[in-house]
Order: structure tokens, then C-alpha cells, then sequence
């Protein structure tokens, strides 16, 4: 069983699995729709992983990956020049996300540099101390 450690943005430290076989290491940092209690709710895959602390029976599927994610740009080519700076992005409307590493200080964390006009009127989760739910 294909397990998707999800973020949402909320105010705890925790990620979510749910099941979801045709997940691929590309479809990290993908928002995916997923339920989380009553309603469907957006959140993004930060991990993927073949089993689960929590119980089989417990574990929901995704409604689906959002894998096109129009106004939202990855560029992070592990080389010079291979981010975005807010330079490169000034009037434009996509957020451009770059730099995601793993941080090695934090367990399961990573970090991320993310540009954008748009950012002035919206946020970003953050995930660089985030676990899995048991």
C-alpha cells in the first residue's frame, strides 16, 4: 500500500496519511484533495512512503492529486542561478517556489524559498516541523 504524508494549513505539527497508489516521488509538494473530517479539504504531499504507523483500516484515500497547479512555478535546479529571486519575478502573478531541501535539523523537515507578487495576498504553508499523525 502506497501511503501520502500530507500538510494542511493548520495550526498543529502533523501530517496526515491516506492511501494513494498511483502517488510518484514527482507528486511531492503537489496539492492534493483529500478528506479531513467533514469536508474535502487542499493540502500538499510532503512525503510518500510504503506503510503507516497508523491503522490499515483507519488510512482514507485521496480524492485526487492536483497535479496542475496553475500561478504556482517550481524551478530549483541544484545549481547556480537554478532559483528564483523576487528580482526575476516582479510583475508577474505566478508564486515561484524554490531552494526545497531537506532540513536535516528538524525531523522529517524541509525548507523552501518561495517568491511571488501574489504572496502579498496570500500565505505559504509551512512545514519544517511537521510529523506523521498517529
Amino acid at each position: 500500500m502506497k501511503i501520502v504524508r500530507v500538510g494542511f494549513d493548520l495550526p498543529v505539527d502533523t501530517l496526515f496519511d491516506y492511501r494513494c497508489e498511483d502517488a510518484v516521488a514527482a507528486d511531492i509538494g503537489a496539492r492534493v484533495l483529500a478528506p479531513f473530517g467533514r469536508r474535502n479539504a487542499v493540502g500538499v504531499i510532503l512525503e510518500i512512503a510504503e506503510s503507516s504507523a497508523v491503522a490499515q483500516a483507519r488510512i482514507k484515500p485521496v480524492t485526487r492529486i492536483l497535479r496542475e497547479a496553475p500561478g504556482c512555478m517550481v524551478v530549483d535546479k541544484h545549481e547556480n542561478g537554478g532559483y528564483v529571486t523576487p528580482v526575476e519575478c516582479v510583475g508577474e502573478f505566478a508564486t515561484f517556489i524554490s531552494r526545497i531541501r531537506e532540513d536535516g535539523t528538524i525531523e522529517n523537515g524541509g525548507n523552501c524559498q518561495s517568491c511571488g507578487t501574489c504572496l502579498l495576498y496570500g500565505g505559504v504553508i509551512d512545514w519544517s516541523d511537521a510529523r506523521p499523525a498517529e
